[in-house]
């Protein structure tokens, strides 16, 4: 009896052991997928600030500084639905270039005649009531007429009230008349039809059973139906900082560069425009200062609407143009492949292979190609990672601080639930495995008695 009670407990202790080696398994397994999970997150959503190189060499201090612009049209045309009249057909779509006479849309002819009919009733209405103020003021001229002393003053009274009554007529009428004008030539000019050249930007389309989306409403109710930017010389809008606003001047004389491609090169002059507001950041209801200035192309031949584009200072090409970069900025600076982390051009984190040169006076390496003056890097840490956002400038302290205690707090908060799951999981494991273990034991005893 003493030796099969020693068994049950052997038993017992074995599957406690690989109960608690399972439970202690898996709750390491979940704590590594939430921290992993929450550092790539945390990754995902991170932005980091970089430094155009032009401000971290000379060339900025000799005023290369490097303006990111987009290329635009120098103006748009909208045309509009003035009356609201119902448009039975639209021959473009946004995209479509046209040119001087191109059907762009058609008004309902039906629905044109049913308001011309409308109009013309008004008209005859206005006509009536011009033809009885004209009596009522010829009745009222007679009566001053043979008025006497004692009822001249009512009768002048009387006389003016018919007159004022006589103009407002006449001008009610006029407005009637030009209406059923207007709807006539409407009608006969039922199409529509582009007066420039150029593309079409937008197509506001009437959803005429259904005026709940503000697009059909503007378009049925009255407004822009269709909006063309007009063709010709294309020109350089650029969205400053006020540092850079202060730093140019009209008439100064830039170089354009493609950013896709560097061999691409424009020259043009700066015009500084009015300072506008903008709320961009949809998070925050602070609105911001935003500061614009165009450029106008000499030559816009190869440019295309919507094409990015770097702007900078015009030069008399006699300046030194080697880069010298800090070697602080450069990762595996001694080694075969150096690179550097930089903006990839479209606003993201990349490693960037860069070939180095010899060094200068101050330690710095020049830097022979991988990046150029346009182009942004970062210091490089441990918390990089590619595909990261970029953004161009000093991080905010007040950001960055509740960025850090955000962490601090998520990371306390899964200790904390960890440690509760650990400590919840253990207690049952151990009540399960005491009350399992005792019923095992009484089985073993009950059988060998």
């Amino acid at each position: 009896m003493t030796a099969t009670k020693k068994t049950g407990s052997k038993k017992t202790g074995s599957k406690k052991w690989i109960i608690a080696a399972l439970v202690a398994a898996a709750l390491c397994a979940a704590v590594f997928l939430i921290v992993k999970t929450f550092l790539k997150e945390d990754k995902g959503d991170s932005v980091v600030y970089v430094t155009p190189v032009s401000r971290l060499t000379d060339k900025f201090l000799l005023g290369q500084n490097i303006y990111a612009g987009i290329v635009v049209t120098q103006g748009e045309v909208t045309v509009n639905n003035e009356d609201g009249n119902r448009i039975s057909d639209y021959y473009v779509k946004e995209g479509d270039t046209v040119t001087v006479g191109t059907p762009l849309f058609k008004y309902d002819v039906n629905a044109l005649q049913d308001s011309l009919t409308s109009k013309e009733i008004a008209r005859d209405r206005a006509k009536i009531a011009l033809e009885s103020a004209q009596k009522a003021r010829d009745d009222a001229q007679k009566a001053l007429n043979e008025a006497d002393s004692g009822t001249r003053a009512a009768a002048e009274l009387s006389l003016r009230d018919a007159e004022l009554g006589l103009e407002e007529a006449k001008l009610t009428f006029e407005k009637a008349e030009k209406a059923v004008n207007e709807a006539s030539a409407r009608i006969d000019n039922a199409t529509v039809l582009s007066e420039i050249d150029g593309t079409v930007s937008k197509v506001t389309k009437a959803d005429y059973g259904n005026q709940s989306s503000t697009d059909s409403e503007s378009s049925a109710m009255g407004g822009a139906v269709i909006t063309i930017e007009k063709s010709g010389n294309l020109q350089v809008k650029l969205t400053l900082s006020e540092l850079d606003f202060n730093s140019i001047e009209d008439g100064m004389e830039v170089t354009i560069q493609s950013r896709t491609d560097e061999s691409k090169v424009w020259t043009g002059t700066i015009k500084k425009a009015a300072l506008t507001e903008s709320t961009e950041n949809k998070e925050s209801t602070e609105s911001q200062q935003t500061n614009l200035a165009y450029v106008t192309v000499d030559n816009s031949d190869g440019m295309v609407s919507g094409q990015h584009v770097k702007v900078t200072k015009k030069t008399d090409g006699n300046e030194d143009k080697r880069i010298f970069i800090d070697p602080s900025y450069i990762v595996d600076a001694e080694k075969s492949n150096p690179y550097v982390w930089a903006d990839d051009g479209t606003g993201l984190l990349e490693k960037r292979k860069v070939q180095l040169g010899g060094k200068d006076d101050e330690g710095k390496y020049e830097i022979l190609s991988g990046i150029g003056l346009t182009d942004a890097i970062v210091l490089p840490s441990d918390d990089l990672a590619v595909g990261m956002t970029c953004r161009i400038g000093e991080p905010p302290a007040e950001g960055s601080s509740a960025s850090a205690a955000e962490k601090e707090d998520a990371g306390n908060g899964q200790k904390e639930d960890a440690g509760n799951t650990q400590k919840e999981d253990k207690g049952n494991e151990q009540k399960d495995t005491a009350g399992n273990g005792q019923k095992e034991t009484g089985e073993s005893s009950t059988s060998a008695v």
